[in-house]
């Protein structure tokens, strides 16, 4: 279809073709019984509400953390955990760890939680991402939609306007709690997207796999510095405050970047305990979001 000229197009089904045709242009495309295809399970657990809005922000500030590789499966999926705060949405592949508060939202029940598939979780992050923009508001005539989420045993199903997904539940999560129980004694103070641009234009001349991003920490700047053998070097100085000893640590970019981008607000707090221990990248001690990224050892 997306091949097609503009202008009309004409479809009909019969048993065994589906019939398209437009302008000089005609397709015959095998269809598959419809007996084949499998109903959805149906989510049996009593249906909840989110807003679109503040669940598609909390799901772009976690799933980039879930693994992609398919070895590990209990770490490819999103937490859900019933906080006496709230929901808690935590992800991790292992480097880097996100986790998202969402303030006073009683989703599961007490010590409840589960675990959905990041892909799963990417779609509703689209799906919602379209259901909490203008022209869905305007449609809506009521403001920011929302978001149904029904548990069952096995299976998660997310409502979205006319658009229902369900998905197959994960295992059990690592326990990860211990990860954040640890103290910062340095802290440094950042403008967001200075840091972002900076680190855009010194990644150039860093591959993720073979050359990491040096970040050196000094009381009033930061730098970013960056070497490949092949290609050259690049180094760029950021305005910073930093309170602690001076030291230098070494960061997959793109795992930094992801930590950073999740940051709401203007300036983002990177607690800082050593150069070979995970740092906290957050908006502030209180931030519901909290990102925790491991550096190179050096």
């Amino acid at each position: 279809m997306r091949a097609l000229e503009p202008g009309a197009v004409m479809l009909a089904v019969d048993d065994n073709e589906a019939h398209i045709s437009a302008g000089r242009s005609q397709f015959g495309v095998r269809v598959l019984p419809e007996l084949d295809f499998a109903r959805p399970p149906v989510s049996e657990g009593d249906p909840v509400e989110l807003t679109s809005g503040e669940f598609s922000e909390a799901l772009r500030q976690v799933v980039r953390a879930a693994s992609t590789d398919e070895n590990r499966p209990t770490l490819n999926g999103v937490l859900l955990a019933a906080q006496p705060e709230g929901l808690r949405l935590v992800a991790t592949d292992s480097y880097r760890l996100a986790e998202r508060l969402l303030v006073g939202r009683a989703v599961l029940g007490e010590g409840q939680e589960v675990l959905v598939p990041a892909r799963a979780l990417v779609e509703l992050q689209r799906l919602t991402s379209a259901a909490s923009g203008p022209a869905a508001a305007a449609s809506s005539g009521s403001g920011e939609r929302q978001v149904t989420l029904s548990l069952g045993e096995f299976y998660a199903t997310f409502c979205v306007g006319d658009v229902t997904l369900t998905t197959t539940l994960l295992g059990d999560f690592p326990n990860i709690t211990r990860l954040f129980s640890q103290c910062f004694a340095n802290e440094l103070l950042v403008g967001k997207e200075p840091l972002l641009e900076a680190i855009r234009r010194v990644r150039l001349l860093a591959r993720d796999t073979t050359s990491w991003l040096h970040l050196s920490v000094e009381p009033d700047r930061v730098q970013l510095t960056a070497t490949d053998h092949e290609r050259g070097h690049a180094s760029e100085d950021v305005d910073a405050k930093y309170e602690g000893a001076e030291l230098t640590m070494q960061f997959n970019p793109t795992y930094l970047t992801d930590g950073v981008e999740g940051v709401i607000g203007d300036e983002v707090l990177i607690e800082i305990e050593g150069p070979s221990k995970p740092v906290m990248i957050h908006a502030s001690r209180s931030d519901p979001y909290r990102y925790l990224l491991a550096p190179r050892s050096i």
